[in-house]
């Protein structure tokens, strides 16, 4: 499962419109529209800010059982991303897209 895919379950196991989620994330609805318009996977940044819009951590959001994908270094690597302060994690996302 794709993040695309975890954010439609998410919205409808929370019974949410995309327009909540914008009001809850603080996302402009045109953005997630467009997200899910061009299937065009969300960026941490956007990531982190749907995940606190459902009140759960990042790893939570990757942390599902049905596809569960993610190997215990990703899992443990999120988990030491949402302790970093909103700084660090721009860095660290800095460094991220450098290595593209």
């Amino acid at each position: 499962m794709d993040a695309l895919q975890r954010i439609r379950e998410l919205l409808e196991q929370y019974d949410w419109s995309v327009y909540k989620l914008s009001v809850k994330s603080g996302l402009p609805q045109s953005t997630l529209a467009n997200m899910f318009a061009r299937n065009n996977l969300p960026t941490i940044p956007t990531l982190e800010m749907i995940c606190r819009g459902f009140g759960i951590s990042m790893a939570e959001f990757f942390d599902y059982t049905e596809d569960d994908c993610l190997s215990s270094e990703q899992k443990t690597f999120l988990t030491k991303y949402n302790k970093l302060n909103q700084e660090q994690k721009k860095l660290i996302t800095d460094v991220i897209d450098n290595m593209k």
